[in-house]
């Protein structure tokens, strides 16, 4: 009993004095904060990217998350959410790793050979005459450049494939697909006002577009003096008007009020 009241005693004491420690020193307590952060945050703590974060890019092999960190993973590398112009992305060719920089080499220690004058002034004539070529085809070769070369700083976007699944984003466009040249908020390809409408993403496909008219099927001639459902009367032996019963003729019954005009004549006799 003696010895549990002791260790407990001890305990309370190394937790004040310890509390007291951190309280006096203001180093030490913002340690502590730091390697809590360190703790709670886990990889969330890591390297930024994207254009919120000064256009950083992720090294090597790493993503950059829709929400601007750098990582691993699917919640990184995910294709419709991943940003390509800031690191890897699901889909893109691996990256090769950067060549590591050469070591300067080390400045020698031996004494220069005495010259004579007459040696000196050549040499020093020569070097002139070198420089003065050497500048001139580095002036002649700046003059003739086109100009074609991307500014300092600036991201080239990859380009862009048409889609074969449906799906858009990243690297891939609705943009001349068969499901559609509109890229919608959930990055699926179509071509109806949810694809097209507001959220569509005009970076991966059209937007603003509407939807291309059905397809009318080319009607036959009929040959029983019965209309409709592909079948009209415009060329019958019976006659040209489609009337409102589905039957082909040439008087007023067919041809006058509700005659069909999509599957025949209509208006006067025919």
């Amino acid at each position: 009993m003696k010895w549990s009241t002791f260790t407990t005693a001890a305990v309370l004491c190394l937790t004040g004095a310890s509390a007291l420690a951190e309280e006096s020193n203001p180093a030490l307590r913002a340690r502590y904060v730091a390697e809590s952060n360190s703790r709670i945050l886990g990889r969330q703590a890591g390297d930024r990217c994207g254009a919120d974060n000064g256009d950083a890019k992720c090294a090597g092999q790493r993503c950059c998350s829709m929400y601007g960190y750098c990582g691993e993973g699917a919640e990184y590398c995910n294709r419709f959410s991943c940003k390509p112009a800031f690191g890897w992305c699901e889909g893109q060719p691996i990256p090769e790793p950067e060549p590591e920089p050469e070591p300067e080499p080390e400045p020698t220690t031996s004494a220069a050979p005495t010259t004579t004058a007459a040696a000196t002034t050549s040499a020093a004539a020569t070097t002139s005459a070198a420089a003065t070529t050497s500048a001139a085809a580095t002036t002649s070769t700046a003059a003739t450049s086109t100009g074609t070369s991307p500014a300092a700083g600036e991201t080239t976007l990859p380009e862009l494939t048409i889609s074969e699944s449906g799906f858009c984003g990243n690297t891939t466009t609705c943009a001349g697909s068969g499901y559609g040249d509109c890229c919608s908020q959930f990055y699926y390809c179509g071509s109806g006002e949810a694809y097209c409408g507001d959220g569509c993403r005009d970076g991966f496909g059209d937007c603003g577009g509407e939807a291309p008219a059905p397809e009318v099927p080319a009607l036959t001639i009929s040959t029983n003096g019965m209309c409709g459902n592909g079948t009209t009367c415009a060329g019958s032996t019976q006659g040209n008007c489609c009337s409102h019963f589905w039957y082909c003729g040439s008087d007023a019954d067919h041809c006058a009020s509700n005659c069909r005009e999509e599957f025949g004549e209509c208006g006067d006799a025919a």
